[in-house]
């Protein structure tokens, strides 16, 4: 059945998420991104033809995680702590300067991806293990524009787990607060 026969079932949104950088030290931080695309797997299908007419497929290679990328504004303010683009950047020039040594604080050891359904409540997490920044762009300058400077990263990371809390999920709404949403208008 889908979720729109259904008043209790209720769609994950893309609007409702929040990732968590765990560093090495330690410390867990919060960012509200822009933009995130969630964890991908893939690997390569070949097809075998073996004279019977119908071709064979097949999965020849290990699965693959594929690299995540985020997005977010650059803001510079009094908390030095939040500020994700130095925290970044910090991360990536001492991996690239000292690829060998993992003694560092401030190393990113994992992130998690948090979504969350209109109650508020976490449905969904993915956490990515070993994770390393491949690429990072600080954002475009242009006096022909007022928006805001977005900073996108690449992430690569080892594997993902995906842990799905079901226990905190509420079922959408009940049928008599979607009735009195009906009368009052508020739908």
């Amino acid at each position: 059945m889908a979720f729109w026969n259904s008043l209790t079932n209720e769609p994950l949104r893309k609007n409702r998420w929040s990732m968590i950088l765990s560093l090495a030290g330690g410390d867990l931080i919060t960012f509200a991104l822009k933009e995130c695309s969630k964890p991908e797997i893939s690997t390569e299908i070949e097809t075998v033809n073996v004279g019977l007419g119908q071709p064979i497929k097949y999965r020849n290679k290990p699965f693959i995680w594929q690299p995540i990328n985020i997005k977010f504004v650059s803001v510079r303010g009094d908390d030095q702590n939040g500020d994700a683009a130095k925290i970044l950047f910090e991360s990536l020039k001492y991996s690239f300067n000292n690829p060998n040594n993992n003694s560092r604080n401030d190393k990113i050891t994992s992130i998690e991806i948090q979504q969350f359904n209109s109650q508020g409540k976490t449905v969904e997490t993915w956490t990515l293990k070993n994770c390393l920044i491949s690429s990072v762009n600080f954002g475009t300058l242009s006096y022909q524009e007022d928006d805001f400077v977005e900073i996108t990263a690449k992430i690569d990371y080892d594997y993902a787990e995906l842990s799905q809390n079901y226990n905190n999920v509420e079922a959408g709404l009940s049928q008599s607060e979607i009735t009195n949403m009906l009368r009052t208008n508020e739908i």
